[in-house]
């Protein structure tokens, strides 16, 4: 029985031997990657991080931007501790060197330059909240002075009712006094034809009275019609059970009506400016490359974190004091996918739609053309093209064949051209998505999450150096890929980000490892347990 005993303590202290250290080592990889020198502090917490061909590539920072911002802030907690403990001052030293050869400057000047940059977003954001609530007094304001003006107007209905009425008794009176006279002075001798026309005289000068007491309420009525008509155009029907949100972004205004089941409740409206290129885009592909001014915003709606749609459609009104007065807007939808239309034209600074899907919309104007310039210059280019067809009459034909050889091989080399750009946009797209936007077993992120958010934040200085054709092509493969843009997965990553509030630097979780010591230490009981038996 002895015997038993120490054998089943060797193997327990054999295999907690070997087990401990592994398990303290990949927990403490679990939670916190360790920083020894200044390389890891700046690789880990001041870079972005990207695995090509199984090795991972490491690319400080340059400048403070949308991306870096929280992460460089994040930082200065381990920057502190190394501080404290005091006994890494030549890593503190060395730290201070690598980021004023990727920056130019001193850490603690590249810390307050993010710093400063988040407390520009807060203000912008809390900037954004002070005039939502503005918005909502001033239209809480319009619909009581709306409900006043209504009151009003049912008070001068009832008084013009009334005025009315007072008058049709008058003429009654009038009519039957007349009729009581008549009898009366055809009886009489004395009566003459003057006698005769005064109550024809009387009657036409009371006529035009009661016709014009007829026609004053119907010069009324119009305008108690119009009315509605013209608050409807400018201001949407709303009630209690009508949800209202309003933003300003990128000099858009940005209001929408939703009615009753239309969204749940907690649900938050978030409006992102649209980059000028893109907003261009959109607008030429509409409007042709005579487009004058493109303004665009991306319209989504979350709830927890999640972006959702409507359930019916609501009521959008776009304005913005960027266009000249009279000038002719179109609104233009960008439905993903290359499906970009116009679905709305004005020439006042305010327009509504309906719509039961958002994403981004573009308000575009294009380019006034002087008619007078215009007629000039074609009767110039006429009066040049008459010229030429006579010099060229006294040419010889074979002339014209090689010309038309020579642009049948012009066109050649521009088709060679044109498909070794598009190789290079497609190359460039592709390398942005496998290094920012993409998991180390190569899955392309369909949602932003604790592992992947930083990874994707880090993206946006890349993305804005990106070129149009590059954007689109990023857009084209996430949509046919996930279903969604750059700008949506850039948003939920933000969201991600605010809600987690820490960087997160940690290994994932190696289960075969786990699996691996818990089967051992079973077999180890398992067979002491047996020689016990025997």
């Amino acid at each position: 029985m002895k015997n038993l005993l120490k054998k089943a303590m060797v193997s327990v202290v054999i295999s907690s031997t070997f087990v401990a250290p592994m398990t303290m080592n990949i927990c403490a990889d679990e939670v916190q990657t360790q920083i020894t020198t200044a390389n890891d502090f700046v690789n880990i917490l001041l870079s972005v991080q990207s695995i090509e061909n199984g090795q991972t590539k490491y690319v400080p920072f340059k400048v403070v931007d949308d991306g870096n911002y929280t992460a460089i802030v994040n930082s200065e907690s381990v920057y502190q501790t190394l501080t404290k403990e005091g006994k890494d001052a030549e890593m503190i030293k060395n730290i201070d060197a690598l980021v004023m050869a990727n920056t130019g400057k001193s850490y603690q000047t590249f810390l307050a330059e993010a710093k400063a940059k988040q407390q520009a977003v807060l203000d912008a954001q809390k900037a954004q909240e002070e005039a939502q609530k503005a918005q909502e007094e001033a239209q809480k304001a319009q619909e009581q002075a709306h409900q006043q003006a209504q009151a009003q107007q049912q008070a001068q209905q009832q008084a013009q009712a009334q005025q009315q009425a007072q008058a049709q008794q008058q003429a009654q009176v009038q009519q039957q006094a007349q009729a009581q006279q008549q009898p009366q002075q055809t009886k009489t001798e004395t009566t003459n034809t003057q006698d005769v026309q005064q109550p024809a005289k009387e009657q036409t000068t009371q006529t035009p009275s009661t016709s014009e007491q007829e026609q004053q309420p119907a010069k009324e009525q119009p305008s108690k019609e119009e009315q509605p008509v013209q608050e409807k155009k400018e201001i949407p029907v709303v009630n209690q059970e009508t949800q209202v949100f309003t933003q300003s972004v990128n000099g858009i205004s940005v209001s929408v009506f939703a009615p009753a089941g239309a969204f749940e409740q907690g649900v938050e409206m978030r409006v992102v400016p649209v980059g000028s290129q893109d907003a261009m885009e959109d607008a030429q592909t509409v409007l042709g490359k005579n487009v004058d001014q493109a303004l665009s915003v991306d319209i989504s709606f979350w709830k927890d974190g999640v972006e959702v749609e409507p359930s019916q459609a609501v009521t959008v009104q776009l304005s913005s004091d960027a266009f000249a007065k009279g000038e002719e807007i179109t609104v233009i939808h960008d439905g993903g996918q290359g499906k970009v239309n116009a679905v709305a034209t004005t020439t006042s600074n305010n327009v509504t739609i309906s719509t039961a899907s958002f994403s981004p919309y573009t308000l575009a104007t294009v380019k006034k053309i002087d008619t007078d310039v215009l007629v000039s210059s074609q009767a110039a280019s006429r009066l040049a093209k008459e010229s030429v067809d006579t010099a060229s009459s006294t040419e010889q034909t074979p002339s014209q064949n090689e010309t038309t050889d020579s642009t049948t091989e012009n066109t050649s080399s521009n088709d060679d051209t044109t498909s070794s750009n598009k190789n290079t946009v497609d190359t460039t797209a592709l390398s942005f998505i496998q290094t920012y936007l993409t998991s180390p077993t190569g899955v392309i992120y369909s949602q932003a999450n604790d592992l992947n958010a930083q990874n994707i934040l880090n993206s946006k200085s890349a993305w804005d150096d990106l070129s149009k054709e590059d954007k689109i092509s990023v857009n084209g493969t996430l949509n046919s890929k996930v279903r969604k843009t750059y700008n949506k997965l850039y948003i939920e990553a933000q969201n991600v980000n605010e809600t987690s509030g820490s960087v997160h630097t940690g290994a994932s979780t190696s289960l075969v490892s786990y699996t691996v010591m818990i089967g051992t230490s079973v077999l180890g009981i398992i067979s002491v347990l047996k020689k016990k038996e025997d």
